[in-house]
């Protein structure tokens, strides 16, 4: 996630990569970093310098200790901090940093590709210029929502954190179901992946509502409405259900681990 951060950033033109530091203890993978976007790559977030203006934390919440312990008081009070970890609350964040600005931040894989669906929250001591700061840089990589109840943060973990996973996997069997009725996996996966774009074009428009297009979509005795009722009879809809709460209670554990 911290390689998509900085390649939105400078992809975007919002920063160049002279303007960007990047913590990496993996040299290859600081040597593509500096290579590919032309950041500074250092080994230890140790190194970071004590001048930053925003300091990303895309880190696994088990690690996050041990790279408290090197960033600990070590930036000014005006920085901002956007954190990226699983579960981690922000007290816990700006106690163990000994820093009061912090934002908690849950983009996706999508970021990649800068079409993240992130949630964001601000810390009670985050100023509006230090939201506007974080707002611009979460921009840099997709479509950003604020919200003001921070536990929203463990709920968009498991939606739109996870969602990813869990719409790959139907995906796949999609891809699977085409290819056993005869077409080539190249053209089934072309043909569900813009299936799901399109789709999701659809639900993105104004008030628009999921049940209302399967409505619209679902001819009677056609055949949308003879796969819904296999899919009904295998509860998948009960299924993702689900696996949305089980991501959601995984997150809040996290952040008891951590």
């Amino acid at each position: 996630m911290g390689r998509a951060f900085a390649a939105g950033l400078v992809e975007s033109g919002l920063l160049s990569g002279r303007q960007i530091v990047v913590a990496e203890p993996a040299a290859h993978r600081r040597f593509a970093l500096e290579e590919e976007l032309g950041v500074e790559a250092i080994a230890s977030s140790a190194l970071v310098s004590a001048k930053v203006d925003a300091l990303v934390l895309a880190v696994k919440p088990q690690a996050f200790p041990a790279v408290a312990e090197e960033l600990h008081g070590r930036f000014p009070k005006e920085a901002v901090v956007i954190s990226v970890m699983a579960g981690v609350p922000t007290w816990r964040i700006s106690e163990a940093l000994a820093h009061e600005a912090v934002v908690r931040a849950m983009p996706n894989a999508a970021a990649k590709v800068r079409r993240s669906t992130t949630v964001w929250y601000a810390g009670p001591a985050v100023t509006e210029m230090q939201k506007s700061i974080a707002s611009t840089l979460l921009g840099s990589i997709g479509y950003a929502l604020e919200v003001e109840d921070e536990s929203l943060l463990d709920v968009a973990t498991a939606l739109s954190g996870s969602g990813p996973g869990f719409l790959c996997l139907a995906v796949e069997a999609l891809i699977e179901g085409a290819v056993s009725a005869g077409m080539s996996w190249e053209q089934a996966r072309l043909l569900a992946a813009h299936t799901l774009e399109g789709t999701a074009a659809l639900l993105l428009a104004p008030s628009a509502h999921p049940a209302l297009l399967r409505e619209a979509i679902t001819s009677p005795g056609g055949t949308t409405a003879a796969g819904l009722r296999e899919l009904e009879k295998k509860a998948v809809r009960a299924a993702f259900l689900e696996a949305v709460l089980a991501a959601w209670h995984r997150a809040r554990e996290l952040g008891r681990e951590s």
